[in-house]
């Protein structure tokens, strides 16, 4: 299995004007492009619990909640979330929510929890509308803001999240990208923004990433999921 160092290694044999560390050194233009290959909605990033996504434990009369193991108690302690997709309710609703569906009655006055049907991985929730989700920044967990009391519950919300990839603060920190994918898709790519980085700017190199590698990861991801043999599967719990 091919490491980090070892992935700075092989850049450093095409950028051999660039420093293996430091700041816009060849560790944290891989970190970087690691970052946006891995950090997408794909099946594969889904963070799933058995055979179901992670539970929010809510209390009455707090709105906002860090993605985190106090909060999702059944969540991995070394995930890494970045993006909260969606917050779901599933079925049958808890009469307690009083929800109703915004497709068939509208808004009114008394619709406390308005929510949308939503099919996904063959079972059917309703999507819980009255939220705003944040993704994790360097410093802060990625975040769930109710804008209506969620109330006191640990069974009602289900929350659809996406793993982000580990930060690679030093080169002894493994890759999140599965293996297939280091000389195929990331090596390339990080040459490639060393190279724009030379010539334009750096928000021409991250166009070069988004355009021709972030696609390629993906399908990759994707063709996994058909049946292709590979290393890394959507995260189970």
């Amino acid at each position: 299995m091919s490491t980090t160092k070892e992935v700075v290694n092989w850049v450093k044999q095409t950028a051999n004007g660039w420093n293996r560390v430091g700041e816009l050194g060849i560790l944290e233009i891989v970190n970087e492009v690691q970052n946006m290959l891995v950090q997408q909605e794909t099946h594969q990033q889904e963070v799933v619990i058995g055979e179901d996504y992670p539970l929010l434990v809510t209390t009455a009369g707090v709105f906002s909640y860090d993605i985190d193991t106090t909060n999702i108690p059944t969540l991995p302690a070394d995930s890494v979330v970045w993006r909260v997709g969606m917050v779901l309710l599933k079925l049958p609703v808890n009469d307690a929510l009083r929800a109703i569906l915004i497709g068939e009655y509208g808004l009114g006055p008394k619709v406390e929890k308005p929510i949308d049907k939503f099919r996904f991985r063959g079972k059917e929730y309703f999507r819980f509308q009255q939220v705003n989700t944040f993704d994790a920044t360097p410093t802060d967990n990625a975040k769930i803001v109710f804008s209506l009391d969620p109330g006191d519950t640990t069974t009602d919300f289900t929350v659809l999240m996406y793993e982000g990839a580990v930060q690679l603060t030093s080169e002894e920190v493994p890759l999140t990208l599965p293996e297939r994918l280091h000389l195929r898709v990331l090596v390339p790519a990080v040459v490639e923004f060393i190279n724009a980085l030379q010539n334009n700017t750096w928000t021409k190199a991250i166009q070069i990433v988004e355009k021709k590698y972030m696609k390629e990861a993906r399908n990759e991801s994707m063709a996994g999921e058909q049946g292709v043999s590979h290393s890394a599967q959507r995260r189970r719990i």
